[in-house]
């Protein structure tokens, strides 16, 4: 597993009260809490929850605890010691100052088969808003973060830092990209959705890379369409392909938000609770909708709204 580290100064609030966990009871957000604390608890050191994030007395930065909850909120009671065990185990502090330490004191050279990149929401949901890391948007509204993976454990690189190695942005996302598919743990996987929707979707489905193949979409195994590829990315280690070759039905495009908000709104790691459609010169248009049975509330971006219109003369004329 994997635990994003964080690294800003502990605030100190008026009171211990934890935030809203994704269980279905007190007595369960209660026992996540406490395993976490048993898990950070070295030497009698002090750890206090707050809004979601654990402060261990003496060390430095903050570890954040939701997606942690979300996995666990998914797993079997009885695993969930094991489970925070393990994740919580790569946010040591010698270890994220090992970390650390690799990163700003290591040449583009030496660090350059370690450079990743992550998909991230926008922080109006939560998602990534640190403009001092290196990143980018190659999906309308979503954030495309550098960053370096060292022995399981990811963290962002700083822009003063990626400044000293000398290599331009493009060079630094071109080499992560490149790197991505040996992280990757993701399989690729199909189904066939019965009527009303009568279509085949493909996926990519596990690790923390999965979203991230929409950008390097070309050289996944999915077919892609005449007119392009309708694509989800609702969390981290999700992605969902409809390849565009006929008009996008209501009912298709219905399937295809539940689908994608599902995923996102139970997590962990989520990306987007939106579809991309992925044109065929590689660049992306976000279409905003949601399902509702067999009816789509669709806010199509404009070039999607008119090829959708463009195809659906097309069948009909066809007829």
């Amino acid at each position: 597993m994997q635990n994003r580290i964080h690294s800003f100064d502990s605030p100190t609030p008026d009171h211990d009260r934890p935030p809203q966990w994704p269980f279905l009871s007190q007595e369960l957000a209660t026992e996540f809490e406490q395993l976490c604390r048993d898990a950070l608890t070295k030497g009698g050191r002090d750890v206090r929850i707050i809004d979601g994030y654990a402060f261990v007395a003496g060390q430095p930065g903050k570890i954040g605890l939701h997606n942690l909850a979300g996995i666990c909120a998914q797993l079997p009671q009885a695993t969930w010691p094991k489970t925070i065990a393990e994740h919580l185990a790569l946010s040591d502090g010698t270890r994220v100052q090992s970390l650390v330490d690799t990163l700003t004191g290591g040449s583009f050279e030496h660090l350059a088969d370690s450079l990743v990149v992550r998909l991230y929401p926008p922080p109006s949901e939560g998602g990534f808003h640190h403009e001092d890391f290196v990143q980018r948007e190659d999906l309308p509204g979503l954030r495309t973060v550098l960053a370096i993976e060292l022995c399981g454990s990811m963290m962002s690189v700083p822009r003063p830092v990626a400044d000293l190695w000398g290599v331009s942005d493009e060079q630094l996302f071109a080499r992560a990209l490149q790197n991505v598919p040996k992280f990757c743990e993701g399989q690729p996987c199909a189904m066939e959705m019965p009527r009303p929707v009568r279509s085949r979707f493909e996926f990519l489905e596990g690790g923390s890379y999965a979203a991230v193949g929409a950008l390097r979409f070309d050289k996944l195994p999915f077919r892609i369409g005449r007119h392009g590829n309708l694509l989800g990315l609702p969390v981290r280690d999700s992605l969902i392909s409809w390849p565009i070759d006929e008009w996008p039905s209501d009912e298709l495009l219905g399937a295809m938000f539940a689908m994608a908000q599902g995923r996102n709104q139970d997590g962990p790691y989520p990306v987007s609770r939106h579809l991309y459609w992925r044109k065929p010169d590689g660049t992306f248009e976000a279409q905003r909708g949601m399902g509702q049975g067999a009816r789509v509330r669709l806010a199509a971006s404009i070039g999607f709204a008119q090829l959708r219109s463009h195809l659906f003369r097309q069948r009909h004329s066809a007829r």
